[in-house]
This record gives C-alpha cells, sequence and structure tokens, in this order.
C-alpha cells in the first residue's frame, strides 16, 4: 500500500486537458472595436497569450498581428458539442485586406478530426508584417475555447519567404 500512496498523490495533480490546452492564457471578453482595414473585429488575438470563450452558430471578426512571414494557427478547445452543421470558413487576410487566404472545411470533418483531447486547429501563412483581420463563419452548434498560436519560419526551422503572397486560386470559368 505504501507504493500506491505517490502514484495517487501524483495523479491528483495532473492537469485536465482543459487546463493543459488554457495554460497560463488569460480570458479575454473580446467586446471591443478595433479597427482593421475598412471595419472592426472584437479584439486582438495572439498578443497577449489570451484567449476567447466562444459559441457558435456565428460569425467572427479577429485582429493578429505579426512581424512578418508566419504561421497563424487557431486553436479550439471544444466545451461542447452539439451539431456539425454543414460549412466551416476561415478567411485570413493579409495587412489592409489586400489579400483573402481562405480555409474552408465541413463541420462533419471539423468534428471527427476533433480527438479525445477535445481540440481542433487550423494554420495559415501569412506573409506581410501587420495587422491581419482573421474572420470565421460556421453554422456548426457547440461552445469552445479559441486561442491563436504565431509560429515564424525560424521557429519552423525554415527560411523566410520575403516574397509577396502567392496568388489565389481562382475557379475555373
Amino acid at each position: 500500500m505504501k507504493r500506491l500512496l505517490p502514484l495517487i498523490i501524483l495523479s491528483s495533480c495532473a492537469l485536465s486537458a482543459e487546463e493543459q490546452f488554457l495554460g497560463s492564457n488569460k480570458l479575454d471578453t473580446c467586446d471591443g472595436s478595433v479597427p482593421v482595414c475598412s471595419t472592426t473585429a472584437s479584439c486582438r488575438l495572439g498578443e497577449d497569450e489570451n484567449y476567447v470563450d466562444l459559441s457558435v452558430p456565428g460569425f467572427r471578426r479577429f485582429v493578429v498581428n505579426t512581424e512578418g512571414e508566419a504561421d497563424i494557427t487557431l486553436a479550439l478547445y471544444w466545451k461542447k458539442q452539439v451539431s456539425p452543421g454543414r460549412d466551416v470558413e476561415f478567411t485570413f487576410w493579409e495587412p489592409g485586406c489586400s489579400e483573402p487566404h481562405r480555409v474552408e472545411t465541413t463541420g462533419e470533418k471539423m468534428f471527427n478530426e476533433v480527438g479525445q483531447d477535445k481540440q481542433w486547429e487550423v494554420t495559415q501563412t501569412v506573409y506581410e508584417a501587420g495587422d491581419h483581420l482573421v474572420e470565421m463563419r460556421m453554422d456548426a452548434q457547440g461552445e469552445f475555447y479559441l486561442k491563436v498560436e504565431i509560429t515564424t519560419p525560424e521557429e519552423r526551422g525554415q527560411e523566410s519567404n520575403e516574397e509577396v503572397a502567392p496568388e489565389p486560386e481562382l475557379p475555373g470559368f
């Protein structure tokens, strides 16, 4: 019995998946009005190790600042998954809304990719320094925490591509 006691004490100190996801990040009410492009976003994410608590379906706008080329990762921790809906779309704009980068998936695919840790993420590379408007649209129903992680080319072990963003793929006519 004496050997089991340390294991019991250690297991009671383990962090839950939610606590691991949130870490030392701070809750942002994200109810402000941050000017970006010709519109406003509700908050800045990624600068102060903050996260937001969201319910969907809905449409949200955030501002994410980078110092140059970077990967912007939106990490979601699903507290409650009700219905996957059909459409999930994220648009990552270059500064000044000069160039959109769209990531689309289905709600069913997103829900299927959420693992035992209740997490799902989407990553998009942006190429210019400045404020990036990030728009999120989804008709899935549920509740989740969202935080932003920014990874520079140096952090991912690659050279920076300081060239202009690639041309968007346009549908054929």
